[in-house]
């Protein structure tokens, strides 16, 4: 995770990481269960003034907020998103009008492509994000120096052909798989039209490497990771796909994939359980799951090949299980047993757990494993139990060869005391981010990625930092801190994957983090050597995003991990503030006037395009982790937010905290979730309690919409499904038309959940209609007018409202990812849409 700036003093704050995973309910949890994110997030300073909410949080507080925002409002009122739900929601929009790659068209079990028709959609990047610009390194308030330039987005897998190294794979959080036959100088999609873009696991077949095996479904255990549909096969290194198993992999998230020689057996971990095929994966039978009904005992998160028909598998579910462990297979994977082999950490302690073998070292093995106590002892600075290794096989005996202590004291470390502080030590995210690979030139080379890389030449014995958390405060403790980026470049930090190959008999290491790829060529290791990779990946996951009008076409946009960043024409984009972004805001005839937020409703502005930024954020009681706000379309002096209460400021850019006027308060356990605005209209929709699968949310989900239409607040919109409301789109002409959409799936998968995702009403909302009709069954998350025709963001492609009110699919060219935000270009007739891992797109309708 991106760190942010203090926006009044330098000191160093704890701000959490993301959460739960998505892709199962989790136990009720107190807020000691989770363990929190080290760095400072662009990073707010701690404030008495906020009452310590954003310098310092409860643990469970930004931790489960992600899982709030992004998963729950796709499950509720259920406790979890349906399985297959999303799959037939694909389907259905496959069959509209206008249906094209961007949706994708399957037939006997393989996904081709169809033909496309309409307007095309233009892909408008991050294709790379530069977040060192020199114009916009506000150490206060905005981005400092960090130490990496080009950064793309969160890649979770990667893999490198075995006798070419300028051959590699890799995939992104919810943007597909994306290759390179130059060593990563260019990368290019491939299987966009895929089922799902949220990629797992990446392996490829060892004596014949154009086969190449994809698991989908994001194996981060993060809250915004998107659920998968299955494993994909390519024969010809990436230009056609053929899906294999059918739904036996439905709503799974795959962890690896492990491919004997030619194949033809293949073996692979996912969240519900371990999975054996020995006819190159036409048929399956999950041969590990021993937490029987309960998943959190079988989320198998890794499995390696052994010599003499030996399978060693993990499981690691992060906050602990009876199941938890090591498990032996002596018949090739058919049949499995717990072992518990001397010196490896106690069975209580073992969380996720990430392998590595080396086949040509028989007896080599290496284990990365997260503390399950540590992760549910709040306060703990590392929730890393440590990195093991054995030379004699599973059963060992293991030893401990580095703890958190161990990389801590590399003076090289970002993470030493000294630069980042005592309470956050390395592996604090051990449960989020974590690996370990083996060089194949040599046994004793071997790199593990926590936050940050660290590299051992000598078997463990001693350990270096090769690749950094960040390089400010690299020479000096806060807040006297080196602040030149380029004196020694660094890659990103959360290490997701990596994978070595070799390169003229050398020994090339590619790594996976949350902005992107970076390789480095070996024997010698360093932090200074890394290549950036990011040049033209374009797997940026923005939430939020905004345009001004006229000549100067810019672009604000608030993404996951990678800040607030601006595009200014061209390919050009930059990143103007840390640290996550959510909402955004820009005056239509002035782009340097811009609003931004930080999570919770922590909000800035700058009058200078990004350059400078001060802190304007309301004193809100609760709001949800991306809260939004808008600038009114009528009048940019009038600014609205909404988190538990309504706040107002007519100020503009002139507005400071103490300018916001509460309006109205929504009540606990109330969270405004959408806002609509028109002049002195406002439309809020809301949640409450919001969390369906949270420990706080035993009254059940709820959720409506308030209004002062008419002048006074009342609740409207009685009859609207019991979901999650997700955008109010209020007609320019009449603030009493206004069109709402809901997120989640309808009764036929989720039992009181209702029907339909677009609802018109023409009274104020005293009264609803569902104007859905053949619009697809997805969580439907935002909408805009063209003119009278409605277009809505889903989670399975954009649609539009044809004349006879049915709907077709909106352009071509796009892939099927979920698109969450909308926005028409004032003066323009071109839409901007924000995508869930493939970046910002825009269209020029017809």
């Amino acid at each position: 995770m991106l760190p942010r700036m203090p926006r009044v003093a330098p000191a160093l704050v704890a701000l959490l990481l993301v959460g739960a995973a998505c892709t199962s309910d989790e136990p009720r949890l107190t807020p000691s269960s989770r363990g929190a994110e080290p760095f400072p997030r662009g990073a707010r300073g701690y404030d008495e003034a906020d009452g310590g909410r954003i310098g310092r949080p409860e643990p469970i507080e930004e931790i489960r907020g992600r899982q709030h925002w992004f998963y729950t409002q796709r499950s509720a009122p259920a406790r979890r998103v349906p399985e297959g739900a999303r799959l037939a929601a694909l389907d259905a929009a496959n069959a509209l009008p206008g249906a094209d790659l961007s949706i994708g068209a399957r037939t006997g079990g393989a996904t081709t492509l169809a033909a496309g028709a309409g307007p095309q959609w233009r892909s408008l990047g991050p294709r790379p994000i530069d977040s060192s610009d020199e114009t916009y390194n506000d150490p206060v308030g905005g981005t400092p120096p960090l130490g990496w330039h080009d950064v793309s987005g969160r890649l979770t897998s990667v893999a490198v052909h075995p006798r070419d190294a300028s051959v590699a794979y890799v995939g992104a959080a919810d943007g597909g798989v994306w290759k390179t036959t130059t060593s990563g100088r260019s990368w290019r999609p491939i299987g966009d039209h895929l089922d799902s873009l949220a990629i797992g696991a990446i392996a490829i077949a060892p004596k014949r490497p154009r086969v190449v095996y994809v698991g989908t479904g994001e194996a981060s255990t993060n809250a915004d990771a998107y659920w998968g549909v299955g494993i994909y096969r390519t024969r010809d290194g990436g230009q056609t796909f053929a899906k294999l198993g059918g739904g036996v992999f439905n709503r799974a998230t795959v962890f690896q994939i492990a491919v004997r020689s030619f194949g033809r057996q293949l073996l692979v971990a996912t969240n519900r359980g371990l999975y054996r095929s020995n006819d190159r994966g036409r048929t399956w039978t999950r041969v590990l799951a021993p937490g029987g009904e309960d998943e959190f005992g079988n989320f198998v998160t890794d499995v390696v090949l052994l010599p003499n028909k030996q399978v060693l598998a993990a499981v690691g579910w992060r906050g602990g299980h009876a199941a938890n462990g090591l498990y032996l297979s002596n018949d090739k994977g058919k049949t499995f047993a717990r072992i518990t082999p001397a010196g490896f950490a106690p069975q209580p302690n073992v969380g996720r757990v990430s392998l590595a073998a080396d086949r040509g070292a028989p007896g080599l093995l290496y284990a990365v494993v997260q503390d399950a106590v540590l992760f549910n002892t709040p306060g703990s600075p590392t929730v890393l139990n440590g990195v093991y290794k054995t030379t004699t096989g599973p059963n060992g005996p293991w030893s401990q060869v580095a703890t958190s202590a161990t990389f801590a004291s590399d003076e090289n470390s970002a993470m030493n005391p000294l630069k980042i502080g005592p309470g956050f030590q390395p592996g604090v995210q051990a449960w989020y981010d974590q690996y370990v690979v083996i060089d194949p030139n040599d046994p004793d080379h071997v790199v593990v990625g926590l936050e940050e890389v660290y590299d051992t030449d000598d078997g463990g014995a001693s350990w270096d930092t090769i690749a950094r958390y960040w390089n400010w405060c690299l020479s000096n403790a806060p807040p006297n801190c080196n602040l030149d980026p380029d004196q020694h470049p660094t890659p990103h930090p959360d290490q997701h994957a990596a994978a070595f190959g070799v390169d003229g008999g050398a020994s090339k290491l590619y790594i996976a983090n949350d902005g992107g790829a970076w390789t480095q060529v070996g024997p010698d290791w360093t932090n200074d050597e890394w290549r950036n990779r990011n040049a033209t990946l374009s797997v940026t996951q923005p939430y939020y995003a905004t345009a001004s009008a006229g000549p100067d076409f810019t672009v604000y946009a608030g993404t996951q991990d990678n800040g607030n960043v601006k595009y200014t024409g061209g390919q050009r984009w930059v990143e103007v503030y840390g640290g996550d972004g959510g909402d955004v805001a820009v005056e239509p005839d002035e782009p340097d006037h811009t609003y931004e937020e930080y999570v919770f409703l922590t909000m800035s502005k700058s009058s200078d395009g990004g350059r400078t930024w001060t802190d304007i954020s309301p004193s809100d009681s609760n709001p949800r982790f991306i809260a939004p706000f808008d600038l009114d379309p009528t009048d940019d002096q009038h600014l609205v937010a909404v988190g538990q209460e309504v706040w107002e400021s007519h100020q503009g850019i002139a507005t400071e905290s103490s300018d916001w006027q509460e309006s109205y308060d929504l009540g606990s356990p109330r969270q405004g979730t959408a806002l609509g605005v028109d002049g002195a209209t406002i439309y809020v929709g809301w949640c409450g309690p919001c969390n369906p699968t949270t420990l706080d949310s035993d009254a059940g989900f709820a959720s409506g919409l308030v209004s002062n239409v008419g002048g006074t607040w009342h609740e409207v919109a009685g009859d609207l499904p019991n979901r999650y409301v997700t955008s109010v789109t209020i007609d320019p002409n009449d603030d009493e038309h206004v069109f709402v959409t809901l997120s989640g799936f309808s009764r036929r998968w989720i039992p009181d959940a209702g029907h339909g995702h677009v609802f018109e009403s023409t009274d104020g909302g005293t009264t609803f209609t569902d104007v859905s009709r053949n619009l697809p069954d997805a969580p439907a998350n935002d909408s805009v007018l063209d003119g009278d025709r409605l277009i809505v963001g889903t989670d399975v492609g954009v649609f539009r409202q044809r004349a006879d009110g049915s709907w077709k699919v909106l352009g071509s060219g796009m892939p099927a990812v979920s698109t969450l935000d909308l926005f028409m270009v004032p003066n323009t007739d071109t839409v901007l849409a924000a995508t869930h891992g493939r970046g910002m797109w825009t269209l020029d309708l017809p």
